[in-house]
């Protein structure tokens, strides 16, 4: 009889597999490990243990990423051993003598809790996303941001009787597993902030814009949302940048630089940092020379290959963008105001530049 090798998935008979030389299991141990599966899921729970710490090495940038596949079963499935988790939690709680109220209403309000979270964040998200966000976008996000605190909560439950910190004692066991919820699921709403704040406005929007240059923005925003999913988020182009790294930014000191204003510091693409830069120089006599400099001294210190160099056109037309962005989230502001023809044009011709490239 045909069974899945456990270890390639090849379908194949016999004792060995041809492609690998895994022993089979036989269907007598096929079944025994469903039946034991059925009851422990083993399976979603190796699943679930590897996703729980890809996401906590780097909870903001792994849970946007996670969220970007839009697999809303694997979300799902996660939040929902995380409430096993805590199911077990509990009942072991109960089992050593824990009140049965507490274990009931404590859950309670975590539920309570994280809904009201929700709907403040899902709120803010459908007026400031620059695009639509659905429901379901915004479920997946929230199942892995509160899938991740929850076994916090679950560790306070089991360790509460045996901890001696300060902090369990002066705080009554019935709110300390509701406190250490909140902190850690505060500090785990990062994503949910960069969901809905991460962008710099709906750029295409800007009512000094043109028809046809809304259009041509319209355009544009549809490629570099295919260009930049198709180029990723992986550690090689994507991490902490600096964002606004502008000569006025730099202080040189003799030989000695130092650089300021991280007001817009945050998780983004390497190619990015490098488009701010040379973004308003573009037009400058020495420009190649300055964009050569800044290259060359860029790879002393970090690898950035030549198929990430190319999409320099992209990242400078999306550049482009968020200024426009930031002019728009500005109405009214007299720097503003003053600023938007001169971006408008910029932006125009990173635009067109880009568009026009191969």
């Amino acid at each position: 009889m045909a069974v899945t090798c456990p270890r390639c998935g090849t379908v194949d008979t016999g004792r060995y597999c041809s492609t690998c030389g895994t022993v089979l299991p036989n269907e007598e141990s096929r079944t025994w490990l469903a039946f034991v599966d059925s009851f422990f899921k083993f399976r979603d729970l190796r699943r679930y243990f590897h996703t729980y710490w890809h996401i906590l090495a780097s909870p903001t940038r792994n849970t946007l990423a996670l969220a970007e596949e839009g697999n809303s079963a694997a979300a799902f499935q996660f939040l929902q051993t995380s409430l096993f988790i805590y199911t077990v939690a509990v009942i072991s709680k109960l089992i050593t003598g824990g009140l049965i109220v507490s274990q009931v209403v404590i859950p309670l309000i975590l539920l309570i809790s994280f809904a009201n979270f929700g709907a403040i964040f899902y709120w803010f998200a459908r007026r400031k996303s620059p695009r639509p966000r659905s429901g379901r976008e915004f479920l997946i996000l929230c199942s892995y941001s509160v899938g991740l605190a929850i076994p916090f909560a679950a560790l306070v439950e089991i360790l509460q009787p045996h901890a001696t910190s300060f902090l369990v004692a002066h705080t009554s066991s019935f709110w300390l597993p509701l406190l250490v919820f909140t902190v850690v699921l505060l500090l785990l709403m990062a994503p949910l902030y960069l969901y809905v704040l991460r962008v710099w406005g709906r750029f295409w929007e800007l009512e000094a814009l043109t028809s046809r240059q809304r259009a041509l923005f319209e355009q544009l925003r549809a490629r570099i949302g295919r260009g930049l999913a198709a180029f990723g988020m992986t550690s090689d182009r994507f991490g902490m940048i600096h964002a606004d790294l502008v000569p006025e930014n730099i202080l040189v000191d003799g030989k000695r630089l130092r650089i300021i204003d991280f007001d817009d510091a945050g998780f983004g693409w390497h190619m990015f940092e490098i488009a701010t830069s040379l973004y308003f120089i573009r037009r400058e006599s020495f420009y190649e020379v300055a964009r050569d400099a800044l290259i060359a001294g860029y790879r002393r210190h970090r690898r950035l290959p030549d198929e990430h160099l190319h999409l320099l056109p992209m990242f400078l037309a999306a550049r482009g963008t968020t200024y426009l962005g930031w002019v728009h989230t500005r109405k009214g502001e007299l720097t503003a105001l003053e600023l938007t023809p001169q971006l408008i044009e910029l932006a125009v011709a990173a635009a067109n530049d880009y568009l026009g490239a191969p």
